[in-house]
């Protein structure tokens, strides 16, 4: 039997003794002033003492959720609902971790019955609405969040979804005015002054986002965000110098970023062997969801398309096929060679890129990773084709992909991939002031002698736009012998 929680004592921290209430109200205060690990620590400390006390294991949950540990907050906070299965706070936050691990269907479920136990609560709606936008349901996530502005006017968080909510799906400028009532009465809401200039952007009112932008900055000199917005628009617009001058000051910001400092390199022709994981990562990650279309309607990206062909005139295997597709993205790759395969794996850096390739139903296996970690998981001579279409554009020292596609692929195998064509052929790669890496004809014909492998397919090839203006590179299919492999 439990202690009544007024007679139990609790150790705290400090080496004060307080009752369960007392400790309950001193872990809340640390939770509510964004000392989350001390919180936690309290509550841990109560539930020692208290093992069924639903609120502290609930909160527990939640400061879990918000140090990332996600399924312990979900173990945590179901167990609190076991207990008193009627609270709508409860729930809600469920919801919350549930769409932190990525299940959209529990995350709805869960917040849809938080909204059922409490129809008044704004928060639900909120949460409601972000679940709906992520699923695509745009309308959806507009009439959740008009709901939580009823019941709370003004709520930040609430105008921000439904101004989101506007913009995705492209009721821009309606989008924009969420995000004006909101400076309205909080001028220093940087969430808002971002979202200004991307609708400002969106809008095709280029000058108006930068002059914005710029104006956010001299206010709130400190705000990385603010920063990254305008780069981006600085560089969309070819004005390098000017990009490369605030990334220098971000950089005095936050000086680890390795985004910005990839950013800045490329911009000040400094090439590195590779762009850092996190530059992929939010690269892909941010736009995942439209990747498919930006690239073929506006970049007029067909690589694997023409990948395909290359391979299908190199080989004669047309069945039973185990592929590797390094870099998978969306599964645009996988799509296209999955009627010849009997096993096909897919790597990419980004989850939410897997994410979309999971829905394609092609894959024997997705993992999110690095390609030459995943690679050196594989057994020798166990792959009839390794693909990577449009992913070497983010590695420019490709040794140690070649030297593990040579020891992966059976003999006959087939390592295909694109790259761009380096600006210079007298290097063996560059990397561009896009942030992208360049290869030479003369650096990927060194290689393939280096590594034992037959040039099958060789083509110059208009493989991508960039503002309207061709791309071109290579598309290469090589191959192994037939009577070796491996390393």
């Amino acid at each position: 039997m439990n202690q009544p929680l007024n007679s139990q004592k609790i150790l705290m921290p400090n080496g004060q003794y307080l009752s369960v209430p007392q400790a309950m109200e001193r872990a809340i205060l640390h939770h509510q002033s964004g000392r989350v690990p001390r919180a936690a620590e309290i509550y841990s400390r109560i539930l020692k003492e208290q093992p069924v006390y639903a609120d502290a294991k609930h909160l527990l949950g939640v400061a879990k959720r918000q140090q990332g540990e996600f399924n312990e907050a979900i173990k945590l906070i179901n167990s609190a609902i076991k207990i008193n299965p009627k609270v709508a706070m409860y729930h809600n936050n469920l919801g919350q971790a549930y769409r932190a691990v990525g299940d959209l269907n529990k995350a709805k479920a869960a917040t849809s019955k938080a909204i059922s136990l409490d129809v008044n609560m704004p928060e639900s709606y909120v949460n409601f609405g972000a679940i709906a936008m992520e699923k695509g349901d745009f309308d959806a996530a507009i009439s959740a969040y008009k709901k939580a502005l009823v019941l709370r006017k003004n709520y930040t968080d609430a105008l921000l979804g439904l101004g989101d909510s506007y913009l995705k799906s492209d009721q821009v400028e309606t989008g924009l005015h969420q995000f004006q009532v909101i400076l309205a009465y909080a001028k220093g809401n940087i969430a808002a002054l971002t979202r200004v200039g991307i609708a400002l952007r969106l809008l095709d009112r280029i000058d108006e986002a930068i002059e914005h932008y710029k104006k956010s900055i001299f206010h709130f000199p400190d705000e990385a965000d603010l920063y990254n917005n305008l780069i981006y628009m600085y560089q969309r617009e070819n004005r390098f110098e000017e990009a490369a001058e605030c990334l220098r000051k971000l950089l005095k910001l936050t000086p680890d970023d390795a985004v910005a400092r990839h950013n800045l390199n490329a911009l000040e022709g400094f090439t590195t062997s590779t762009a850092p994981a996190e530059y992929i990562r939010e690269i892909f990650d941010n736009y995942a969801d439209n990747f498919e279309s930006h690239l073929v309607n506006k970049l007029g990206y067909h690589i694997p398309e023409m990948l395909l062909e290359a391979i299908l005139k190199s080989t004669s295997k047309r069945s039973g096929l185990s592929v590797l597709d390094l870099g998978c993205g969306t599964g645009l790759m996988g799509v296209m060679l999955g009627d010849y395969c009997s096993y096909l794996a897919g790597v990419d850096l980004a989850p939410k890129m897997i994410e979309h390739a999971r829905t394609k139903e092609v894959y024997n296996e997705l993992v999110v990773g690095d390609i030459e970690e995943f690679m050196k998981n594989k057994e020798s001579a166990s792959c009839d084709i390794v693909v990577a279409a449009d992913v070497f554009v983010y590695i420019g020292e490709l040794n140690a992909v070649f030297s593990e596609a040579k020891r992966l692929l059976s003999p006959g195998g087939i390592f295909s991939f694109s790259v761009e064509k380096a600006v210079d052929e007298k290097s063996s790669y560059v990397l561009n002031e896009t942030g992208r890496y360049g290869h030479s004809k003369k650096f990927l014909q060194k290689l393939q002698k280096k590594y034992g492998f037959i040039e099958r397919y060789f083509e110059k090839a208009h493989i991508r736009n960039n503002h309207d203006k061709p791309v071109y590179g290579y598309l290469c299919v090589y191959s192994m012998s037939e009577q070796c492999s491996g390393g």
